[in-house]
């Protein structure tokens, strides 16, 4: 079999100066071959480790030109040797996760969709949180429960009342729409959106809950 084809390969792959593709090809191949890999998975691979050792050279480049006397890192860096330096603190600061956070509340800031979004969110979790308060032994917030078993069919009883009232509310919503639109009434559904069916004012709470073993 000619070797022109792997020439010529070996030539362009020189000329697009990827040389982490030009030495690992051929070995990552025969890997791929022996794995089972598609041909995507094969170039995936391959261009990681070049996006890998691109890096890897362009860091040491910066660091020739800065002409640092020396390579550290906060690896080998003895943090016992400033105590007052707090090392958590630190190895936070250099995984630069501050600066997503602080992007992140940019975009918070300028953009009024997500805020909105973002409140109705935390809207419908304290109306939730509110139902199930107001269910728990006259909103004291209380299980008095001793065993694990009790707690546990405690909090059942009250999953289970709190969405037997969401669906309660939800259908009862639904019938009071559909009589609207039935007598031709104004029901925007930009309004319907801000409708909840988390409220209880009209439910008698007091009292006790049975169900029947059937």
């Amino acid at each position: 079999m000619s070797d022109a084809p792997q020439i010529l390969l070996d030539h362009r792959l020189k000329s697009l100066r990827l040389p982490t593709v030009l030495r690992e090809y051929s070995k990552l191949a025969k890997q791929a071959a022996a794995e089972g890999l598609d041909h995507v998975q094969f170039l995936a691979r391959l261009i990681e480790l070049e996006m890998i050792d691109r890096e890897r050279r362009m860091i040491e480049r910066r660091i020739k030109a800065a002409k640092f006397p020396a390579v550290k890192s906060l690896d080998s860096f003895d943090f016992k040797a400033i105590p007052a330096l707090n090392k958590m603190q630190v190895l936070e600061l250099a995984r630069c996760e501050w600066i997503e956070r602080t992007l992140f509340i940019i975009d918070w800031l300028l953009d009024a969709d997500m805020q909105r979004r973002a409140q109705i969110g935390l809207n419908k979790g304290e109306a939730h949180h509110a139902l199930k308060n107001a269910l728990r032994i006259g909103r004291q917030g209380e299980i008095r429960d001793r065993t694990a078993q009790g707690q546990h069919f405690r909090m059942a009883g009250l999953n289970l009342l709190a969405a037997i009232i969401i669906y309660w509310n939800t259908k009862h919503l639904g019938q009071a729409v559909s009589a609207r639109q039935r007598d031709h009434l104004d029901c925007s559904p930009n309004l319907l959106a801000h409708i909840s069916p988390l409220g209880w004012a009209h439910i008698l709470l007091t009292g006790e809950y049975r169900w029947s073993k059937k």
